[in-house]
This record gives structure tokens, C-alpha cells and sequence, in this order.
């Protein structure tokens, strides 16, 4: 008798052991099936939340898309103006949208359907990635030999603005960087004098300018450091650089308040500051960047009589600055 119930006891055990481990088996299943239905599965939702998704990307904030003008061929003479992606076409906001389209085919199928251009187009010729009055053009100089007229560009611009002109639509913003790489063949010459510690010749720009059909405003772009600010609190143990970052990110706010400019690419956030005392305050330019751009402005505005046959441009035109911090994000 007690080895009958001995060997029960056993073939109890064997079968509660084979069953917990079916009980387990099922379990291990049944968890493997919910981490599966947690996981999302974009591409089985329906095609109309995907577009909605799309539509969301696409629409990104108002972004800097840089380019490299040059001359074909180069050289004094006036010639046709042309643009590259440039040295800086990294840092275009634009980038990322591209990256993601590579990873994704519906999102490139659906950004090429909005854009009308295919992204090898984009690739080749990056003003038409810029969306109108949204984005800014911010412009690099391919170096060129010699002095380059401006002004007698600008005056056959005006026989022929197809060939020599700047016609581009949804190019409403410009921007120049304040760094002498990016500004060749833009210094003052003996004509002009101004305040050599900017790169930059009024009167150079303001003639540059009038090449472009559609422009509504031209900003100079500068990165500040952190002695280029006051500070504006007493914190103890408060860094060059924090104090730096207090600054912008008050100007920052105080644009987003205001409608002031704002503009991203993949690097820095670049904040309008007004030609205000307000808009001033906190910073030491180097250089009255205001005072240069008011001298520009002028130019501009000039009637000249050999300009007198320029196509371009609009007579409403904003000459702005723009800041961002020296140091990446």
C-alpha cells in the first residue's frame, strides 16, 4: 500500500509539474503577444493618420536654409548668378526633414507631393526648400577673383532679370553672416568708409539687394559670446556661458511675445533684436551693426540714375539683425 500511494504521489507531481510548465509556456506566449501589440506599427495604420503625421513633420518652425552664391563663369564682369548647397548645407533645418524621408519612402512620396520638387532636386538647388516669407536664405560667397561689381550686375538685372537677376518668389528673406569667411568680396573699398570692425560695406549690400524680385527683408546674422553681454543677475556661482544663455533666452521669449523673428537650423535657434533701447540692451556689438544698417537702408532707397533701369526691387524692405549663441546646442 505504501508504495502504491508513493508512486501516486509521484505521477501527481509529474503531472502538476507538466501542467505548470504548460502554465508557463502559455504565459510566456501571452506576454510575447502584449509586448507585440504595445509595439507601434506605423506603417499598418491607415493611410489617413499617416498623411496627418506627415502633414505634422512637415510643417516645422520657420528655419534657416543656408546656400553659396557664386558667378558662372567667375570673374569682374557681371554674369549670371547661381546657388549650391555650400559648405554649411548641413546645418539647412531642412537636413533633417531629408534624413527622414530617406528612412521612410511613404514620408518622401508625401513631402515631394507638397513640395511639388523631388529631394534630389532639393539636394542640387536648396532655395526650393525655402517656404516663402517662413524660412530665410542665409548666404555664403564663393570666392572670386578680383572686385566684383554689384552695381553693374544689378543694372543688367534690370535688362535682363531672367539671366542676371535674383528671380525667386519664395526668397522673402536673406541673411548674411557677420564672419569675414562667409563675406568675400563684400568689404568696403575706398569708396566707402565705415566702421572697419565689421566686415561688411553698406553700400555693397544695399546694391547686392536690389538683385533679388521678392525681397522683404535682409537680416545680418551674429553669434555672440559671453562677453558680449551684460549680466543680468546676481547669482553666485553663475557661469559666462549660463549668464550667456539667461540673455538669449530672455530675447528669446521676449521675441515669441512680440512677433519678432525666429529662426532655427540644426545648430542654433537665431532671435531677432530689435533697433530699439530695450531691444539693445544687454549687448556689446562689435560695431554699431544698427548704425550700418541704417546707411544701407538709405542706399537702398536711393534713386540713381544709372539704377534707373533695375527690375527689381520692392521699396518696403526691413534691414533686421539677428543673434545666437556662440556655442552649439
Amino acid at each position: 500500500m505504501a508504495s502504491q500511494l508513493n508512486e501516486n504521489a509521484t505521477v501527481a507531481a509529474e503531472n502538476q509539474e507538466g501542467a505548470n510548465d504548460q502554465i508557463a509556456e502559455t504565459s510566456a506566449e501571452t506576454s510575447e503577444q502584449t509586448k507585440k501589440s504595445d509595439v507601434f506599427d506605423f506603417p499598418k495604420l491607415p493611410n489617413e493618420i499617416k498623411n496627418m503625421v506627415f502633414a505634422t513633420a512637415a510643417d516645422y518652425n520657420p528655419a534657416v536654409v543656408y546656400a553659396e552664391l557664386r558667378m558662372i563663369p567667375s570673374g569682374e564682369y557681371p554674369r549670371k548668378i547661381t546657388f549650391s548647397s555650400g559648405r554649411n548645407r548641413e546645418r539647412s533645418e531642412f537636413r533633417q526633414l531629408r534624413n527622414l524621408a530617406v528612412a521612410i519612402p511613404e514620408f518622401r512620396a508625401f513631402l515631394e507631393a507638397q513640395l511639388g520638387k523631388t529631394f534630389d532636386l532639393l539636394g542640387r538647388y536648396p532655395l526650393k526648400a525655402i517656404r516663402g516669407d517662413k524660412d530665410i536664405l542665409v548666404l555664403s560667397f564663393h570666392p572670386f577673383p578680383g572686385f566684383l561689381n554689384w552695381r553693374a550686375q544689378a543694372v543688367l538685372s534690370g535688362f535682363n532679370h531672367r539671366t542676371h537677376g535674383i528671380l525667386q518668389p519664395n526668397v522673402r528673406n536673406v541673411g548674411l553672416s557677420l564672419a569675414p569667411t562667409h563675406l568675400d568680396n563684400m568689404a568696403c573699398h575706398r569708396d566707402c568708409r565705415h566702421d572697419t570692425r565689421i566686415p561688411l560695406c553698406p553700400l555693397r549690400l544695399a546694391i547686392f539687394l536690389k538683385n533679388f524680385s521678392h525681397l522683404e527683408n535682409v537680416f545680418l546674422l551674429i553669434k555672440v559670446k559671453s562677453a558680449d553681454v551684460a549680466r543680468i543677475a546676481a547669482v553666485d556661482g553663475l557661469s559666462a556661458r549660463a549668464n550667456l544663455d539667461m540673455v538669449l533666452g530672455e530675447k528669446l521669449a521676449l521675441a515669441r511675445r512680440h512677433g519678432l523673428a525666429v529662426f532655427e537650423d540644426t545648430r542654433r535657434t537665431w532671435v531677432e533684436i530689435p533697433n530699439t533701447r530695450a531691444g539693445r540692451r544687454h549687448f556689446f556689438f562689435r560695431g554699431d551693426v544698427f548704425n550700418l544698417l541704417d546707411i544701407a537702408r538709405a542706399s537702398y532707397l536711393k534713386r540713381e540714375a544709372s539704377l534707373a533701369q533695375t527690375f527689381f526691387p520692392p521699396d518696403k524692405v526691413g534691414f533686421r539683425v539677428l543673434v545666437s549663441s556662440w556655442f552649439l546646442r
